[in-house]
């Protein structure tokens, strides 16, 4: 879990892209241009044929904003949509993988380390339409946007709706 962490932090530093673009663009990680990866990691997307571009902010998160913690929220989310595709009883596969979602062992690993810990093991997911203050073990953590393409929001309370 702490190397998990400390690479994370690592990949999220601007000046080690051009590393991390070229290790993944090796064939036997993703086998793709590392110019291709650079653009996606710095979040400059083509998005027409046309060549038009648009940049999106922090699209790709390693460490940032609580990114590598093991939220019992986002978990049961992809349960939900999982256990919807297969038909299998939604509330049994969100408590299923909630379960699994051991921030007991994320935080007792890394509390030693100086990270800064969520106060909250689940949260409402795609309610953050901006960078948003919570509480955190050293103070107040930035959650940054989290909000779905369709606007849609999860309440892991809820998961049937």
């Amino acid at each position: 879990m702490r190397a998990v962490w400390q690479a994370g932090r690592w990949l999220d530093m601007p000046a080690n892209r051009a590393v991390v673009a070229d290790l993944l663009a090796r064939a036997e990680h993703v086998n793709a241009p590392p110019e291709l990866l650079d653009r996606a990691l710095s979040g400059q997307m083509v998005i027409s044929a046309r060549g038009e571009e648009r940049r999106v902010e922090d699209m790709i998160r390693f460490h940032a904003g609580a990114a590598p913690f093991p939220w019992r929220s986002q978990a049961a989310w992809f349960a939900r949509q999982m256990a919807r595709v297969h038909g299998l009883d939604i509330r049994a596969a969100v408590a299923a993988a909630m379960a699994i979602c051991r921030t007991d062992l994320y935080r007792a690993n890394l509390r030693g380390i100086g990270a800064d810990l969520p106060g909250a093991s689940s949260r409402i997911e795609g309610a953050l339409e901006h960078p948003t203050a919570v509480a955190s073990e050293r103070g107040t953590m930035i959650l940054p946007r989290d909000a779905f393409f369709d606007r849609a929001i999860f309440d892991p309370a809820r998961p049937d709706c």
